[in-house]
């Protein structure tokens, strides 16, 4: 083992995945990186997914530097994630829900790569795995829009547009040092935590599929009104501390379009499960912003839907 490599820990928070963290694991033991410590945190699972990870602990022990498993009743994703992080040693984080994988060059790649540019932070491509069929395909079919964005640019598209970014970051520690760790206040981790990155750091990217996102029908966002409607709340409470937080100019403008947008993507969001949440975010969507021409191209595309039908 080299030991002048840096230490990287690997934060897999595991909730009812005991069908996919099997997987998840050995795509973590087959990395070509050989500094790695690992910590598994089942968060109150009702599966097997605990019984299934307690089976690999020894495999695990072998492989890794350091490793831990944490077995605990049901905190959140948030909760979860930083109890993780701040057991974590390594000089660099990366995190990994326990129904994806990643390639097994994935930390080799994003470490030389964070090392070699002096970065803090890189992404990388991915590929959708649909879980019915196990086809694949890119998550980024070219290169994503926001490459050669500037800070400002895309902390403003980020607060604009929602996240549209993955989950397949390499973190340096010295970022959540300084920015913090995940909101716990909020039901989700991504979006308020990217935005917080972006007004601080570059997005880096390396354009290839190093992670299996996995798509399957217990990971579908809930599609339920019970399941989305916590979802719902946290996104306009990241945006609430946007504007509280951050300095805006025309901040009248700018305000009302991203809580127009905002609304707007929750509109997305209920159709065809709640209609009455539907029509509620869309009404707001053009109150707030009337002339956002993202409104006219959702009825447009509805209103030639139905009569097609």
């Amino acid at each position: 083992m080299n030991n002048n490599q840096p230490l990287v820990s690997i934060v897999v928070p595991a909730y009812n995945h005991d069908r996919y963290i099997e997987s998840c694991i050995r795509s973590i033991l087959n990395q070509t990186y050989k500094r790695i410590e690992l910590i598994v945190l089942n968060d109150g699972s009702k599966d097997k997914t605990s019984s299934v990870m307690k089976n690999l602990v020894s495999e695990c022990e072998q492989r890794c530097e350091k490793f831990e498993f944490i077995d605990k009743e049901n905190e959140g994703l948030c909760k979860t994630l930083n109890r993780g992080i701040k057991k974590s040693t390594g000089d660099y984080i990366t995190i990994i829900a326990s129904d994806d994988m990643m390639a097994k060059t994935k930390i080799e790649e994003q470490i030389n790569y964070l090392i070699e540019n002096n970065e803090k932070f890189v992404l990388t491509n991915a590929y959708i795995l649909y879980d019915e069929t196990q086809e694949k395909e890119y998550f980024y079919k070219k290169i994503p829009f926001w490459v050669n964005y500037s800070k400002a640019k895309m902390f403003n598209s980020l607060v604009m547009r929602g996240n549209f970014l993955l989950p397949t970051g390499m973190y340096s520690r010295e970022i959540f040092e300084n920015i913090g760790l995940f909101d716990e206040n909020l039901y989700f981790e991504d979006w308020d935590f990217y935005i917080r990155l972006s007004s601080n750091y570059e997005i880096n990217y390396i354009d290839k599929p190093l992670f299996y996102y996995r798509q399957h029908k217990s990971n579908m966002t809930n599609r339920n009104l019970k399941g989305l409607i916590p979802i719902y709340e946290s996104t306009f409470k990241i945006l609430d501390k946007v504007f509280k937080d951050y300095h805006f100019n025309n901040i009248f403008i700018i305000k009302n379009k991203a809580y127009s947008n905002l609304y707007l993507r929750n509109a997305y969001t209920f159709l065809n499960v709640d209609n009455s949440m539907y029509n509620k975010c869309l009404v707001n969507s053009f109150k707030y912003y009337p002339i956002n021409l993202r409104i006219y191209k959702h009825l447009s595309k509805r209103l030639i839907g139905n009569i097609l039908k």
